[in-house]
């Protein structure tokens, strides 16, 4: 009766990890159909914690300035919700609902007073964080 039970569990468990395999699937496609139509290729994909989210990203040299291009990806949604318009050095997860972008130093942007911004998945907004090494 064990080894039945045992064998029953074991399908169940395989077939609901099936089921959830085409979607997964789908997603990652979509996903990386988007970040390749945006970005170009060498795209690293980071999803949040939940794996509500992924973070697109590669690099990139312009004017022999190396620098990082982004997406972020709603995988709910199967939409692309934010897209990187500044010069960044870096860019991660901070916690699992905000990305910190880290800009390039001494690249004129259009607030000089900050060197990295948090973007929110959530809210969609995004905070500029003060420069720490002015006065």
């Amino acid at each position: 009766m064990a080894k039945v039970l045992a064998l029953l569990s074991l399908c169940f468990f395989v077939a609901c990890n099936a089921s959830k395999a085409p979607q997964d699937v789908e997603n990652h496609e979509k996903v990386e159909e988007a970040a390749l139509k945006m970005l170009g290729g060498d795209v690293i994909y980071q999803p949040n914690v939940t794996k509500t989210y992924m973070l697109c990203s590669t690099s990139k040299v312009e004017d022999n300035v190396s620098r990082v291009v982004f997406i972020i990806y709603d995988l709910n949604k199967n939409e692309v919700i934010y897209e990187s318009k500044e010069r960044i050095r870096k860019v991660s997860w901070q916690s699992e609902n905000e990305v910190r972008a880290d800009l390039i130093s001494g690249i004129p942007v259009v607030d000089s007073s900050n060197n990295y911004y948090v973007y929110n998945v959530e809210t969609k907004k995004r905070e500029s964080a003060p420069d720490l090494n002015q006065e």
